[in-house]
């Protein structure tokens, strides 16, 4: 994610010089660009159980402000299971040693 904010850092720093420059390439070369992918999940889950069984899930992390502090939640309408979880990466693996998934946060 650090690598992500460096990025859209250069971008934005890049857009305020071209504005400032007048030197704009043509918008349609802007089009060109393919659509991001959510390739990353923040935490595969090996040995969770999740769905009354033993099993490996991805998740990710949703963020909520509440009475002003930041609570960080499961997204579980993103969870990946068994055969999805081929082609998916991970920033951290973490070894659930048979605890319900709704434990996790």
């Amino acid at each position: 994610r650090e690598m992500t904010r460096k990025f859209h850092f250069i971008a934005l720093l890049s857009g305020l010089f071209a504005i400032a420059e007048d030197n704009f390439e043509k918008e349609e070369v802007y089009f060109n660009i393919p659509m991001n992918k959510k390739n990353f999940y923040d935490v595969l889950l090996t040995n969770v159980r999740y769905k009354h069984k033993i099993t490996d899930v991805a998740i990710r992390y949703t963020y909520q402000f509440k009475q002003q502090k930041l609570y960080k939640l499961i997204d579980f309408s993103d969870v990946l299971e068994g055969e999805s979880l081929q082609n998916a990466l991970f920033h951290k693996t973490i070894d659930a040693k048979g605890r319900e998934l709704s434990s996790f946060s």
